[in-house]
């Protein structure tokens, strides 16, 4: 007799598959890493009209925003990239609204839940690439992520310093807004998005 040929292992459902939205979603870290360290320090003392104090409460509110954000992602519901696509319109519409803000006491309100938005949609966007992309190649996947994240600044801060002074640090801020929100519409009409992965959320509920 013959020894059967062993099978390789199945793999889990959903390991082996690559991941759909890891790259869509790098312009996201122009949003948040180039957009937001150039346009507040700007946006403040031009639009708001405030010094320094007024720098400092609006980087306090959008990290209190960021705060509460964590704890909504903790305990949110499963990620897909449909959900991961609503997440980026809303956040983008939610930056379009703190760079609309006419006064100082409607910038804290809207930065808030900017703050929230960043925080919501970046553990959405790591949860889904993690699971979605196979074991063997996921840290690897992972490090370009970061690069794409993190390393956005080198491109996005001189990009959004150019657009600031040609056009005003409101429009800088706004056409970050526009940007996210352009490429959540994008990734909502692609197919993935209307039979995307279903995974655990970072609360891993």
């Amino acid at each position: 007799m013959h020894p059967r040929p062993s099978r390789s292992p199945r793999r889990p459902s959903g390991c082996g598959r690559p991941s759909t939205a890891a790259p869509p979603w790098r312009p996201g870290s122009f949003c948040d890493e180039g957009w937001f360290p150039v346009t507040l320090p700007l946006f403040t003392p031009s639009v708001l009209h405030t010094g320094a104090a007024g720098f400092g409460a609006a980087t306090a509110f959008m990290s209190a925003g960021a705060v509460l954000g964590g704890f909504m992602a903790v305990r949110g519901p499963r990620v897909t990239t449909r959900s991961l696509s609503v997440s980026g319109v809303l956040w983008g519409a939610l930056i379009c609204v703190a760079a609309s803000a006419p006064t100082l006491p409607l910038a804290p309100a809207a930065l808030v839940l900017v703050g929230s938005g960043s925080i919501t949609f970046d553990s959405g966007a790591k949860t889904l690439l993690q699971v979605t992309a196979a074991p063997p190649t996921r840290g690897r996947v992972v490090s370009i992520w970061s690069i794409g994240w993190m390393g956005g600044t080198v491109v996005g801060a001189p990009l959004v310093g150019a657009i600031a002074a040609a056009a005003g640090p409101r429009s800088a801020l706004l056409l970050g807004g526009l940007a996210a929100a352009a490429v959540g519409l994008v990734m909502l009409a692609l197919p993935a998005s209307r039979g995307g992965h279903d995974v655990a959320g970072p609360g891993g509920g």
